[in-house]
């Protein structure tokens, strides 16, 4: 991917332990390694594409708000 979908709202930036950015956007969660966004995808029982928090535990596990629940 080149870039963020047309449109898309950013509503959280989180960095991970590899320096890797992820952003929750309206439009799904997007990976950014510094060059590239990168689209990815959430779990297949995730009903909306909408993400509107992040978070990384103790594990470094990533997080994903989403309006009907949390995937990882």
């Amino acid at each position: 991917g080149q870039g963020l979908a047309e449109n898309t709202r950013v509503r959280n930036i989180i960095q991970d332990s590899k320096n890797n950015y992820w952003l929750a956007t309206s439009t799904g969660l997007y990976k950014y390694d510094g060059t590239i966004f990168e689209i990815v995808q959430t779990a297949s029982s995730a009903t909306s594409k909408e993400i509107f928090s992040l978070a990384i535990d103790n594990n470094n596990v990533l997080w994903a708000g989403l309006s009907n629940g949390l995937v990882s």
